[in-house]
């Protein structure tokens, strides 16, 4: 399967960023690739986390002109996520559509960004951002996919939830100057973890969405 990744930096005038956005992605699919891919939260940033989050109002108009992009190209688009407003919260959603313009999946990021850097610089995604609960595959051209959004891939038990599912790629892909070293020498403390591995040195503020296990007790697998 040949998969082509966008790159993009959204700002705060959502029409230009699109325009912006879906030129590149016709430029993309000039290669023919089977799936194009976007990032993290591919359509709009806005100037602060309650402005994202707010932007979850534009949800079905973003969502509607992508998956009629998709179509006009003949091209699957799994599109990186955007905020997504609903009557329970506001989530994190990314959306698969068919080389047709049909929804193939939907999933909202499961484990969100809540840290405590070393400068002691704090960053919540939950304070306005709601978790998904659920684990998420499709097929496309005889492959089985896992849904992932960026901070997800620090979690393994959701991707050995996927490997159980049949998933061969995972396309999980947040901004890529957001990538930080993974090691716990890069002055990054995790607060939440989705899943329960105390001895690998992570606290868990709630139970795991993944596994369905206890926080308090530690989880190599899934229940």
């Amino acid at each position: 399967m040949k998969i082509s990744v966008v790159q993009h930096n959204p700002q705060d005038d959502l029409k230009a960023s699109l325009a912006q956005l879906f030129e590149t992605v016709k430029r993309a699919a000039e290669d023919r690739p089977d799936l194009i891919a976007l990032p993290e939260y591919y359509a709009f940033m806005g100037d602060g986390s309650k402005t994202l989050a707010a932007s979850g109002a534009w949800f079905d108009e973003i969502n509607g002109q992508t998956a009629a992009l998709a179509k006009t190209l003949g091209i699957p688009i799994h599109a990186g996520s955007l905020a997504e407003e609903r009557d329970i919260g506001t989530f994190n959603t990314t959306v698969i559509h068919g080389a047709d313009g049909a929804e193939l999946a939907r999933y909202s990021k499961i484990h969100l960004f809540d840290v405590d850097m070393a400068d002691g610089t704090r960053y919540r995604e939950s304070d306005l951002i709601s978790p998904g609960s659920e684990v998420v595959t499709y097929a496309l051209h005889g492959w089985t996919i896992g849904c992932a959004i960026c901070y997800d891939l620090r979690f393994p038990e959701l991707f050995r939830r996927l490997r159980d599912l049949g998933a061969g790629p995972r396309p999980g892909l947040g901004p890529l100057s957001d990538l930080r070293p993974v090691g716990h020498g890069g002055g990054l403390r995790i607060r939440y973890s989705g899943f329960c591995r105390r001895k690998a040195g992570y606290a868990v503020a709630r139970r795991c969405p993944v596994t369905r296990a206890c926080a308090q007790a530690p989880c190599f697998g899934i229940k």
